[in-house]
């Protein structure tokens, strides 16, 4: 069995470079046979990626977010979703993904249970219809433009898992005020 493979991609905010680092890892852990159906649907799924977007209350980033992601030329040659995981938004959040989502590959789950961002992931790859899954936020701090970088090399199997961060050398969060950077490290 190949060992695990992880790329992990720099953000450099100021100018939107990344740089990649690979790492090796050791041995995936064996499956569980009470996990064996989960991860025989995980890799059953079609290959193609669905990015998973949770949202509370982001109706005024759902254009800009949209718009740049179908921008994107790499896409029009890869299956793709997008789905907003929305938490009991009480603003227009859920009409502009709705609004989209009529000719557009944009999917809606609905929680009114307001679960927290962590349990919006999950449901968000519960949910997925591809193989690969893809986190952003809805705030527009992750760039759009990335996506290519982070699923090529998931998609072409050269690695399990990529890493956008801003926490590795050479990443940054210039503009932040303290008390983002710090909420971000808890």
């Amino acid at each position: 069995m190949r060992s695990q493979q992880i790329l992990i991609l720099k953000y450099l905010f100021g100018n939107d470079r990344m740089s990649v680092q690979p790492r090796e890892v050791g041995r995936p852990a064996p499956v569980k046979s009470d996990t064996a159906c989960s991860h025989r649907a995980q890799r059953d799924r079609m290959q193609g990626v669905s990015i998973i977007i949770p949202t509370r209350n982001e109706a005024d980033n759902i254009d800009p977010l949209l718009q740049r992601i179908f921008s994107i030329d790499y896409l029009q040659a890869v299956e793709h979703e997008v789905l907003f995981v929305d938490d009991s938004s009480s603003d227009a959040t859920r009409d502009n993904v709705r609004r989209w989502a009529k000719d557009r590959p944009v999917r809606l789950l609905e929680r009114d249970s307001g679960g927290g961002l962590a349990s919006a992931v999950v449901a968000g790859a519960h949910h997925a219809s591809f193989s690969v899954a893809l986190v952003m936020d809805a705030d527009l701090s992750h760039p759009p433009e990335k996506i290519p970088e982070l699923i090529e090399p998931l998609l072409a199997d050269r690695y399990d898992m990529v890493i956008g961060s801003r926490y590795v050398e050479g990443g940054a969060t210039p503009e932040w005020p303290l008390s983002r950077k710090f909420a971000s490290k808890l």
